[in-house]
Formats: C-alpha cells, sequence, structure tokens
C-alpha cells in the first residue's frame, strides 16, 4: 500500500503543512504531501527559523509559492537536480503589501541562516544555511533576471 499524503497541520503561526507542500500541478498534489520523516526537521526549520521571522518582521502575509518539492514536482517545474526544495530546504515567496526589493535588501542583512537569498523576477528565493547546508555555499546573496544569476554577495555564516 502505497503511503498517504500528511494531513494538514499548523507547523508554525503562520505556516501549514498544506502550504508548505502545495503546488498548481494538482495531478502532483497528493505526492508532493508525501514527505520523507526527516524533512520534517528541514520543513519546521525553514517555517520556524527563516518564514516567520521575515513574516514578524514585515507584519504582512507572506505569499508560498513553492517551498518543497517532490522529484517528479521539481522534474515537471525544470528544477535544478540539486534543488534544496526537494530536501524542504528552500521557498520561493513574495509578501504582500512589500516589496520584493525591500524584503530581500532586509533579509540580506537581517542575520538569518539562510543559504541562498534571490531576487528573482517575480518573487524571493531562499534556503536554509549553514548547518543544515553547506557551509561554504551559505549566506549568497544573488539576482536572477529571468536568465542570468549574479552574485551580490557572500556573507558567510559566523
Amino acid at each position: 500500500m502505497p503511503p498517504e499524503p500528511l494531513k494538514d497541520i499548523q507547523i508554525s503561526p503562520h505556516f501549514t503543512w498544506y502550504e508548505l507542500t502545495r503546488t498548481n500541478h494538482a495531478d502532483l498534489q497528493d505526492a508532493n504531501r508525501i514527505v520523507p520523516g526527516p524533512m520534517t526537521i528541514s520543513a519546521n526549520a525553514l517555517a520556524w527559523g527563516i518564514l516567520e521571522p521575515i513574516r514578524r518582521h514585515f507584519g504582512q502575509p507572506l505569499v508560498v509559492h513553492s517551498a518543497y518539492r517532490c522529484q517528479k514536482l521539481n522534474e515537471r517545474v525544470g528544477g535544478s537536480v540539486t534543488s534544496q526544495h526537494m530536501a524542504f530546504k528552500a521557498a520561493d515567496f513574495h509578501m504582500i503589501g512589500v516589496s520584493n526589493s525591500d524584503v530581500w535588501e532586509w533579509v540580506a542583512k537581517s542575520g538569518l541562516p539562510f543559504g541562498q537569498l534571490i531576487h528573482e523576477p517575480s518573487w524571493i528565493h531562499v534556503s536554509l544555511g549553514w548547518p543544515l547546508y553547506e557551509k561554504h555555499k551559505s549566506g549568497r546573496v544573488m539576482t536572477f533576471d529571468g536568465s542570468n544569476y549574479d552574485l551580490i554577495d557572500h556573507i558567510p555564516p559566523g
């Protein structure tokens, strides 16, 4: 018998399991809610350590476009084969009433433990950093124009 998708639970004050595992690809929705048990640690770290502080600082709703992606979903959306989304260590989001530029700049200076912080054309990508991701790859602040990534800063973890 195949595993069942997890029921919706509140992961943190503002984020639920379904919110962090949702997809617009309806045929993959149930599969995307079957997450290996150890990844729940990453889900909690992402919600509590990254998303909640951003939400709290700005006091506005934070809309998650994509957090966890099962392998089939990641392939469908053209994600990297090493995407941190597949390990529940990344989220793409925007905030209601706050420009992506303002959020991106604040997160870059905030001291939050991010791995990658990317200002993309329609959202912000943020991933978990050290100690849940490689130390030498943590603290990377970038932009992406739809074709090219540009490394703006590298803030090594303390």
